[in-house]
């Protein structure tokens, strides 16, 4: 039931983020528009940012894993996870627009740091925070954007980025 629940309530907050900023969005409001009565509600959150949290991480979690071990196979990866984000871009364009964007990074974050973590030679800490920085920064100018620039460009400005920190 909560996962159902929980689906329905991040619809309906997308939904109403398309329309007003989060800070003037109710819980009341959010569940008429997911249909979820105030009880269930409180059963399984607290507030309007738990269901925020948790929305967040399960686009986050809609994202296949790649990992990769050398550079010549960098660039298929960042390809194919610039692919999967598409599949995700309404809500990250929406997220880019209401400044919510870096509520998204740490989801994103633990995700490309998964995928750093096969490397070979191993990546520094430093190496791979500032790599998530910098790529999340290029993410939300993108999403903010409205995903204007083509793939294949971004995945190139995300290719030169990863190539500098590694060298």
């Amino acid at each position: 039931m909560e996962n159902r629940n929980a689906a329905y309530l991040s619809k309906a907050l997308f939904l109403l983020l398309e329309r007003k900023p989060y800070e003037e969005i109710t819980v009341g409001e959010l569940l008429r528009k997911a249909g979820v009565s105030r009880p269930t509600f409180y059963r399984y959150y607290r507030s309007l940012d738990d269901i925020l949290e948790k929305s967040l991480e399960s686009l986050t979690a809609l994202l296949p894993e790649y990992s990769f071990s050398r550079k010549d196979l960098l660039r298929n990866a960042i390809v194919l996870g610039l692919r999967s984000l598409l599949g995700i871009r309404n809500e990250l364009f929406i997220l880019a627009q209401r400044g919510l964007f870096p509520r998204l990074c740490p989801y994103l974050g633990k995700r490309m740091k998964e995928s750093f973590s096969t490397f070979v030679p191993p990546l520094s800490e430093e190496k791979v925070d500032f790599l998530i920085g910098g790529q999340s920064l290029l993410l939300l100018n993108w999403a903010r954007s409205g995903f204007q620039k083509p793939l294949e460009e971004m995945a190139d400005l995300l290719y030169d980025l990863t190539l500098k920190v590694l060298s």
